[in-house]
């Protein structure tokens, strides 16, 4: 008999942590080294582009468009997991607890499915998660914000991964830069994994640093200076995310709370299709699980029967008793027969919250 090959998912994962160690300068030898040239020359055609792109708004040669509500932005200068979502969750619940309606808007990166256009994982997350609060899902987010607001008629919007789209004006740029990995090795796309320099921080109004529980406090110091040289010290705030809680996903979709210290002891093949697989890993480990086998898919994964079939071998070979993955992954297994226990990720603030919503509050 054949040995079984890994599905075209795995193979994709272990490319991303090729590259990923290329780029961080893990690689050794000739031909890294003449692969980190080859991208760094197409890093130099990439700053051109978003150069001239960010200094044709800056001159005013491409028009910003403002909208009668006050528009928040949560963003980031690097491409993966820094944590907006959660943020923007954060942000929605303080509004909406402050009496405000607010909506969110998003360009909705990942949500084809099935070979057809849908809403994204992380849609799905805020739609379970904020109940009532509506979100629109758009490449064109001016027209997405105007449908908003003859629609629902809201006191503000929240703009979910907005930094780069600068056609539409906001009342509060906000970054968020992940501690384990704060400015992308370094280098812009494709050479590290900055979407934009370091210094395009100008723009913001505020920075998040997330996952500060993930760093040491020297770290931590350092990237507050250097993000201390484009934006105010006031404004630069620490955030973690921690477990939020636990539910059990039957395999007819049907949901049950679990008490977080029943997982205690319980032996968990854990698995997640997110930006920062690691976060997860450490928030499995916060529950006091076991971890017999941790498998990490793409970011926003479109799970398969291939892939489905693969962790239930996967699962049964490494003698768990549980599966455990984030809440933007078992939103696309629902249907799957699979009985999942789900981890929900908490957004805390652990420097600077009150001055944090003082900003939201003085929106006018």
């Amino acid at each position: 008999m054949p040995p079984l090959r890994n599905p075209p998912i795995i193979a994709n994962v272990a490319k991303d942590e090729k590259y990923k160690s290329l780029i961080a300068g893990q690689e050794h030898g000739v031909m890294p080294g003449l692969m980190r040239k080859a991208l760094s020359g197409l890093a130099a055609l990439y700053r051109l582009g978003v150069k001239g792109r960010n200094l044709a708004y800056s001159k005013g040669l491409l028009n910003r468009v403002s909208l009668p509500v006050p528009v928040i932005s949560v963003g980031n200068i690097t491409v993966g997991g820094t944590g907006k979502t959660p943020l923007v969750e954060y942000i929605a619940r303080h509004f909406v607890g402050s009496g405000k309606k607010p909506v969110i808007l998003s360009r909705g990166y990942g949500g084809q499915r099935n070979g057809a256009e849908g809403r994204n994982d992380e849609a799905a997350v805020l739609d379970e998660n904020l109940p009532g609060v509506p979100h629109l899902q758009a490449r064109d987010r001016v027209l997405a914000g105007l449908r908003a607001i003859k629609e629902f008629n809201p006191d503000c919007i929240v703009l979910d991964d907005g930094f780069q789209y600068q056609r539409l004006k906001r009342n509060l740029d906000i970054v968020v830069v992940d501690a384990a990995n704060p400015f992308g090795y370094g280098s812009l796309l494709p050479r590290g994994l900055l979407r934009e320099p370091v210094k395009s921080l100008r723009r913001a109004d505020a920075v998040v640093i997330s996952k500060v529980d993930e760093a040491p406090e020297d770290a931590l110091d350092a990237i507050e200076r250097k993000i201390g040289g484009y934006v105010a010290r006031d404004r630069i705030f620490r955030a973690r995310h921690r477990p939020g809680g636990v539910y059990v996903l039957g395999g007819k979709a049907e949901k049950r709370e679990a008490a977080p210290a029943s997982m205690r002891g319980k032996r968990a093949f854990a698995f997640c299709g997110i930006g920062s697989p690691e976060s997860f890993r450490r928030s499995v480990d916060a529950l006091g699980c076991e971890i017999v086998k941790f498998q990490s898919y793409p970011d926003h994964c479109n799970y398969n029967q291939e892939s489905i079939a693969d962790l239930r071998r996967r699962a049964a070979d490494s003698g768990a008793e549980i599966l455990i993955t984030t809440q933007k992954d078992a939103v696309k297994l629902a249907d799957t027969g699979l009985e999942l226990y789900v981890l929900r990720i908490a957004f805390e603030f652990v420097k600077g919250e009150e001055r944090f919503l003082d900003l939201l509050d003085k929106l006018p």
